[in-house]
């Protein structure tokens, strides 16, 4: 029997850690993603008693699109990361 010139290792890409190795070693992602997360959900929760298209429920909707497009930027990169590293 001859034995194999490659070693195979199995990845599990997670939500709390970027990516876990079936071999024990674990890829953490960056926590500025879940900061990101706790903001844009502390933003949201304070714009939902705003008077509709005011001033302020305007700046208030600027910034959680703002922190949307940070949110996805930040996904993107991991998501890029991910198939850099295990692609």
């Amino acid at each position: 029997m001859t034995e194999k010139s490659v070693d195979v290792v199995g990845v599990d890409l997670g939500v709390k850690s970027l990516a876990t190795l079936s071999t024990g070693e674990v890829f953490i992602g960056a926590k500025s993603y879940r900061k990101l997360e706790a903001k844009l959900s502390r933003l949201q929760y304070l714009n939902r008693h705003k008077t509709k298209f005011s001033h302020n429920w305007r700046a208030a909707q600027l910034k959680i699109a703002k922190l949307h497009s940070m949110h996805s930027q930040h996904e993107k990169r991991y998501i890029a990361q991910a198939n850099y590293l295990f692609g």
